[in-house]
């Protein structure tokens, strides 16, 4: 509800401080009352979890983690920086004709119009989300296309209003040059609709787990449409009440089979890289061992060992990219707690070494 909300006052806030025929004092105290209003349900939320004593877990989560994301990305960026573009191809069309008509827009002073405006402002704090998160997924940019969108769309209709204006004008002079104009801003037109239009008509007839194939080559049918089976697995063999623990990537299966994670770490990232967390979930883990433990084929994390040998744990299933350990109904209820060992033959971190012979994601 607050993000929705949040939302609304966003898209709300630019057009009411644009507002032709107002006088600016009203302008900005009817954006003061709107900014105030979106404030609310935000504190009150900020509220919320100061009572449960969740502020530490916050700024955990929305800040250590991203900031330690960011940092490895770069590292990655400052070894290849070429990969960010692979990442961007399919929006390669929009940029040319994005900027130009960005820039047309702050030099051209006919075209300043409040909704210009309001597309440079809103363009630009999408962009700038998109490019604080510098990670090696395409959706994580998908929030440059609409500020690209709307700025190439501005360069267009500026460009065949001011044809149309010049045509007009100079009506007979310029008769026979008519279509020798239009044909190549048809053409342009069609260029910037044809290109990503031709990235995806493939896709069309295709299934959905052809589509995961096609879009996503050697993690699509391994880990994404795999992540299903396992749900199914799960969800027949397991009841809501019951947790388990995905210590993968894909924390959709939580969802899909109804069923609660056994510790507050829902995929392996944070695990990764957050301090401590990993010592946290083995913590967890040991004092309620979950019925299920998910990880990749041929890839243990660190730590997995000694612990699932001393649980019980035992391999019932290898589906896709995935393998499914069950715990013996034989086992304790408790396991001792050890500090975390050292990585024994056949584990790895996901971002580290890994086991031999496997092809592990990323």
């Amino acid at each position: 509800a607050v993000n929705f909300f949040m939302t609304l006052v966003q898209t709300l806030l630019p057009p009411l401080v644009l507002v032709p025929g107002w006088p600016w004092s009203r302008r900005l105290a009817v954006a003061g009352r709107v900014l105030l209003a979106a404030l609310l349900p935000l504190l009150v939320m900020l509220a919320y979890l100061a009572y449960h004593g969740a502020l530490p877990a916050t700024y955990e989560a929305l800040i250590s983690y991203n900031r330690l994301y960011m940092q490895e990305s770069l590292q990655k960026f400052a070894e290849n920086p070429f990969w960010i573009g692979t990442i961007w191809k399919p929006m390669a069309s929009l940029f040319g004709p994005g900027w130009v008509g960005l820039v047309a827009t702050l030099l051209v002073r006919r075209w300043r119009t409040p909704a210009h405006i309001v597309a440079a402002a809103w363009g630009h704090l999408l962009l700038l989300g998109a490019l604080l998160t510098i990670r090696d997924y395409p959706h994580y940019y998908l929030a440059a296309v609409p500020p690209f969108s709307l700025w190439a769309g501005a360069w267009l209709f500026g460009w065949a209003d001011g044809l149309g204006q010049h045509r007009y004008q100079h009506e007979n002079r310029y008769q026979h040059l008519r279509w020798l104009v239009s044909l190549p801003s048809l053409a342009l037109l069609v260029a910037l609709v044809v290109l990503p239009v031709r990235e995806i008509w493939p896709l069309r007839t295709m299934s959905p787990r052809e589509q995961i194939e096609t879009l996503y080559p050697s993690e699509g049918s391994r880990h994404f449409w795999a992540a299903t089976e396992v749900a199914s697995y799960l969800a027949s063999r397991g009841s809501p009440d019951e947790p388990v623990f995905l210590w993968i990537s894909e924390p959709q299966i939580y969802y899909l089979a109804n069923l609660c994670p056994a510790t507050r770490f829902v995929y392996d990232y944070p695990v990764d890289l957050l301090p401590n967390a990993r010592d946290e979930v083995l913590r967890t883990l040991h004092q309620q061992p979950p019925r299920y433990i998910v990880t990749y084929q041929s890839v243990r994390p660190i730590g997995f060992y000694p612990f699932a040998t001393e649980a019980g744990y035992h391999l019932v299933a290898t589906i896709g990219g995935f393998e499914v350990f069950e715990r013996s109904m034989h086992s304790p209820s408790r396991i001792p707690t050890r500090a975390t060992p050292a990585p024994a033959t056949g584990e790895s971190s996901y971002r580290g070494t890994r086991t031999p012979g496997c092809a592990r994601r990323g």
